[in-house]
């Protein structure tokens, strides 16, 4: 930490990022790298001198109207202050303290011997391409601003996640104006819920146990609907109003999800909802890539040992994050690499799910994201531009739903009296209807027309008048009509 200092801010903001990778560094080694630079006591001069051009103010104004507000990130100074009698925090980008490629390379070399990997020369590759990336997304102030305006038009209303609104008048090359809403900041509410202040929480209107799983469906919202998840989950960006709703305060850069991974998703949510931990460890293994010493059998086989533990061990099940790093150890062993976006993933979904874990002890983190993919499936019929299509598939959502707890009745009278009766429904295909309907129909008019050629027997043996002739006609105009209907009913079931 101490040579990364030494070669400025740019390397120590690259070794923060590269504590993102915790699929190479052991646990103790991404801590150590994402450790802070000591907290500025004033902003530098290169942010006051941005915010007065880009801002139309003087450096006056700036210093004396502008607070600064905690920043992990030494390429950017946050400061708030009042626009037009409204709170605001405005995110300033220091480009000229952004580290170019060698600055890059050589925090790579100084890491490069803590990597846990066994290969690494593909490490350092893609720890290259992934600082890269990052840091561009990061200092790209206009972007970040286009994503805030975006995201507030699609309003996040179905978790009632408020966006805050961007400033119009400060889009500028390196700011980026958020007006701050009345919430409290998420490590706070954190803070508060651990230290068992349920007044303080009160008297902002929150409730715990509502905000936990507000938290829960939030993050499966951000990856379901939106495909994507910031690059660093850091909870400041996040607060909580009153009301238990949960506002976004800034975005910075994002991870799109690949279109396989938004794919395997839905099925590794499930089998993880229905405890299926072997399940749940083959469908992440299909999601890995496979390096030189790689096994398949063992990954499996420990994935599965880290999955099972949420059922036996409570400290597991309350530290998600804890989870998340058992897991990587167990890809690294198995000679295994993970996609960057399936691990910024995971790094979304542990932050979130121990901050709601923390909040509320009890939430059932299961149950909130069944009850959240069973609400996204009927959104999604509901959109179908086939009304009846949409139909069908709201009733086979609703269906079992209601049906359900009877079902669960007679299963249960059932085991109890020691008899189980399986219901058995046999159904024809509606063709396979028609045709036998049209073979009845074919014998039937056979014996007709048998019938017919019995009478005209006996009426042969009438004797001679009008009553014979007259039969023997009505008979014969049957026969024919009788001909004609065989003909075609035979004709119809060939």
């Amino acid at each position: 930490m101490a040579a990364l200092a030494r070669m400025g801010d740019g390397a120590i903001r690259a070794a923060q990022l590269m504590a993102l990778r915790r699929d190479l560094f052991a646990p103790p080694v991404a801590d150590a790298l994402s450790l802070l630079p000591p907290n500025r006591l004033a902003p530098p001069a290169e942010a006051v001198s941005i915010m007065a051009r880009e801002g139309g103010k003087t450096r006056a104004a700036v210093v004396g109207s502008w607070l600064p507000v905690s920043e992990p990130s030494p390429l950017a100074w946050t400061t708030r202050g009042f626009e037009a009698h409204r709170e605001v925090r405005v995110r300033v980008t220091l480009p000229t303290a952004a580290p170019d490629a060698a600055v890059i390379a050589a925090a790579i070399r100084l890491a490069l011997p803590l990597i846990a990997s066994p290969d690494r020369e593909a490490a350092r590759r893609s720890l290259h391409d992934d600082l890269t990336r990052w840091l561009a997304a990061e200092l790209d102030a206009p972007a970040q601003h286009v994503r805030l305006a975006r995201w507030r038009r699609q309003a996040l209303a179905r978790t009632g996640t408020i966006v805050a609104r961007p400033l119009d008048s400060w889009t500028a090359p390196h700011l980026i104006g958020i007006a701050r809403l009345p919430a409290l900041p998420l490590p706070q509410v954190v803070a508060l819920a651990a230290g068992g202040n349920e007044a303080t929480l009160d008297a902002h209107d929150i409730d715990a146990a509502a905000t936990a799983r507000r938290l829960i469906e939030a993050a499966l919202e951000q990856v379901m609907v939106f495909g994507s998840v910031p690059i660093e989950p850091r909870l400041d960006h996040l607060g909580v109003l009153a009301g238990d709703r949960i506002a976004r305060i800034d975005i910075g850069g994002v991870e799109a999800l690949s279109k396989g991974l938004r794919r395997a998703i839905n099925g590794v949510a499930r089998a993880a909802i229905a405890r299926d931990a072997g399940l749940v460890a083959a469908r992440l293994a299909a999601l890995l890539t496979p390096c030189d010493a790689a096994d398949h059998a063992a990954l499996v086989t420990r994935l599965d040992r880290v999955i099972q533990r949420l059922d036996d061990d409570d400290d597991v099940r309350a530290s998600p994050a804890r989870l998340l790093d058992d897991g990587l150890a167990a890809v690294r062993a198995s000679g295994f690499a993970v996609a960057a976006d399936l691990l910024a993933l995971g790094r979304w979904l542990a932050a979130m799910a121990t901050a709601a874990a923390t909040i509320d002890h009890a939430v059932d983190i299961g149950d909130v994201a069944r009850r959240f993919m069973l609400r996204r499936e009927l959104e999604e019929a509901v959109a179908l531009p086939d009304s009846l299509e949409a139909a069908q598939r709201v009733l086979a959502v609703v269906a079992p739903l209601e049906t359900l707890p009877g079902r669960l009745d007679r299963l249960v009278a059932d085991a109890a009296s020691g008899t189980y009766r399986l219901p058995v429904e046999q159904h024809r295909a509606a063709v396979d209807r028609q045709l036998r309907l049209a073979q009845a129909r074919l014998v039937a008019v056979a014996i007709g027309w048998t019938g017919i050629a019995l009478l005209l027997l006996v009426a042969a043996g009438l004797p001679a008048g009008p009553l014979r002739t007259g039969l023997t006609g009505l008979l014969w105009a049957g026969a024919a009509v009788a001909a004609g209907l065989f003909l075609a009913l035979w004709r119809r079931t060939a």
